[in-house]
């Protein structure tokens, strides 16, 4: 078993994601450095294992790490249970801070079609609603957002 600690103090680069065990994946993800969690994430995720879901609904519900490693589990919670990432999208879109902003309307628009099928029409409109309102907020206090990511959203669901 590998002492999760030991491989703390090493640096993200140095790390063999893919000779872990998704548990220590797992307790990776959901430690204090950014980069070795945001890896661990990325590995689970790329393993569809089981775990990975719950660890991005730990990372998201606990709000752990910064706005790179939420970003990052929401698209790992989209990408394996995506009934557990919109309503998570539709409770956050209207305070998320820009990086997760942008990786919403990402998974939006590069998932239009789900979106309209496996969610209900309401609730695409009203998440949608709620996002352009956040970007609008955003885009008044002056923060940098994605512009072709905006020019496809409008187009997609505005």
């Amino acid at each position: 078993m590998v002492d999760i600690n030991e491989i703390l103090l090493l640096n993200d680069d140095q790390v063999d994601y893919v000779a872990l065990l998704n548990e220590t994946l797992g307790a990776l993800a959901l430690a204090e450095d950014m980069f070795i969690a945001t890896s661990a994430l990325a590995e689970l995720a790329r393993r569809k294992s089981p775990l990975a879901a719950s660890v991005a609904r730990t990372i998201l519900d606990e709000s752990r790490g910064d706005s790179f490693l939420k970003s990052s589990a929401l698209e790992t919670l989209f990408a394996v249970d995506r009934k557990q990432a919109l309503p998570y999208i539709a409770a956050h879109a209207l305070s998320a801070d820009s990086p997760l902003v942008d990786t919403i309307r990402e998974l939006m628009v590069e998932n239009s079609e789900i979106f309209r099928e496996i969610f209900h029409v309401t609730d695409t409109a009203s998440t949608t609603r709620t996002v352009a309102q956040r970007v609008d907020t955003l885009d008044a206090q002056g923060t940098e957002l994605d512009p072709a990511l905006q020019r496809d959203f409008q187009k997609l669901f505005q």
